[in-house]
């Protein structure tokens, strides 16, 4: 080996180098403005913020899957497992007392 490659994979340039790396990460890394509020979670969206990766990977690998769009009133099936992921509303307090209920039965 020659000697500019001995010294180039010496343990002290390779730390340096990756120190040197990280900082300039660090310093170009972009940074969100205060009071930047991120988009809802949902699963209609792939885009950032979305959930529909998850949900369609759930689909594939055999599970029903279904978005619940309507109010929690008729009841929930206690066998069933449910994500509330980002509401766009408050979750009411029925709709908190249902989704117990499911959970304690």
């Amino acid at each position: 080996m020659s000697r500019l490659l001995r010294w180039l994979l010496t343990p002290w340039f390779v730390l340096g180098l990756l120190l040197a790396v990280i900082v300039v990460a660090v310093m170009f890394t972009p940074v969100q403005p205060i009071g930047y509020s991120y988009p809802r979670l949902t699963t209609h969206a792939a885009a950032h913020g979305g959930a529909m990766g998850l949900y369609q990977a759930a689909e594939r690998l055999g599970w029903d899957v279904e978005r619940l769009e309507r109010p929690m009133r008729h009841g929930t099936d206690s066998s069933a497992v449910y994500a509330v992921l980002d509401a766009p509303e408050p979750l009411t307090s029925s709709d908190v007392s249902t989704l117990l209920g499911a959970v304690s039965r």
